[in-house]
Protein backbone atom coordinates (compact mmCIF):
# COMPACT_ATOMS: atom_id res chain seq x y z
CA UNK A 1 0.00 0.00 0.00
CA UNK A 2 2.63 3.07 -0.99
CA UNK A 3 1.69 6.66 -0.43
CA UNK A 4 3.40 7.52 -4.21
CA UNK A 5 4.75 11.14 -3.45
CA UNK A 6 3.98 11.39 -0.12
CA UNK A 7 6.73 10.64 2.73
CA UNK A 8 4.95 11.16 5.88
CA UNK A 9 1.32 11.50 6.63
CA UNK A 10 0.62 13.04 10.01
CA UNK A 11 -2.80 12.98 11.87
CA UNK A 12 -3.75 14.48 15.12
CA UNK A 13 -5.99 12.58 16.80
CA UNK A 14 -7.97 13.20 20.37
CA UNK A 15 -7.25 9.32 21.77
CA UNK A 16 -3.84 8.19 20.14
CA UNK A 17 -4.28 4.89 21.80
CA UNK A 18 -7.49 3.97 19.91
CA UNK A 19 -5.75 5.48 16.96
CA UNK A 20 -2.98 3.02 17.37
CA UNK A 21 -4.49 0.18 17.62
CA UNK A 22 -7.24 1.23 14.57
CA UNK A 23 -3.92 1.80 12.35
CA UNK A 24 -1.97 -1.31 14.05
CA UNK A 25 -4.77 -3.52 13.08
CA UNK A 26 -5.34 -2.61 9.16
CA UNK A 27 -1.90 -3.57 9.15
CA UNK A 28 0.23 -0.98 9.19
CA UNK A 29 3.77 -1.82 11.27
CA UNK A 30 4.44 0.16 14.79
CA UNK A 31 8.10 1.35 14.91
CA UNK A 32 7.89 3.59 18.00
CA UNK A 33 5.01 4.73 19.89
CA UNK A 34 3.61 5.72 23.76
CA UNK A 35 1.03 7.72 24.72
CA UNK A 36 1.53 11.15 22.74
CA UNK A 37 2.67 10.04 19.22
CA UNK A 38 2.99 6.91 17.46
CA UNK A 39 4.70 6.12 14.29
CA UNK A 40 4.41 3.48 11.17
CA UNK A 41 6.53 2.98 8.86
CA UNK A 42 5.48 1.64 5.16
CA UNK A 43 7.57 -0.98 3.10
CA UNK A 44 8.53 1.71 0.48
CA UNK A 45 9.77 4.18 3.12
CA UNK A 46 6.67 6.48 3.96
CA UNK A 47 5.41 6.72 7.53
CA UNK A 48 2.47 7.34 9.29
CA UNK A 49 2.54 9.64 11.90
CA UNK A 50 -0.05 10.12 14.70
CA UNK A 51 0.14 12.78 17.42
CA UNK A 52 -2.29 14.24 19.98
CA UNK A 53 -4.52 16.94 18.15
CA UNK A 54 -3.24 19.54 20.66
CA UNK A 55 0.52 18.80 20.11
CA UNK A 56 2.73 21.83 19.75
CA UNK A 57 4.79 19.65 17.03
CA UNK A 58 2.05 19.16 14.74
CA UNK A 59 2.29 21.28 11.68
CA UNK A 60 -1.82 23.09 11.11
CA UNK A 61 -2.04 23.34 7.25
CA UNK A 62 -5.58 24.14 7.96
CA UNK A 63 -8.00 24.44 10.08
CA UNK A 64 -10.37 21.95 8.26
CA UNK A 65 -11.13 19.05 10.37
CA UNK A 66 -13.44 15.60 10.03
CA UNK A 67 -15.27 15.73 12.66
CA UNK A 68 -16.45 12.17 13.86
CA UNK A 69 -19.16 11.88 11.50
CA UNK A 70 -16.52 12.41 8.98
CA UNK A 71 -18.10 15.71 8.04
CA UNK A 72 -15.45 18.14 6.66
CA UNK A 73 -15.55 21.37 9.24
CA UNK A 74 -13.37 24.15 8.91
CA UNK A 75 -12.83 27.25 6.20
CA UNK A 76 -13.10 24.87 3.78
CA UNK A 77 -16.55 23.28 4.30
CA UNK A 78 -17.58 26.87 4.14
CA UNK A 79 -15.93 26.86 0.83
CA UNK A 80 -17.83 24.02 -0.43
CA UNK A 81 -14.94 21.34 0.72
CA UNK A 82 -11.93 20.58 -1.03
Amino acid sequence: MPIIGIKSLVYGVEDVELSTRFFSDFGLPLIEGDDKNSTFQLEEGSSVVIRQLADPLRKRPSEAVLDANCNLEGEQAKLGGV
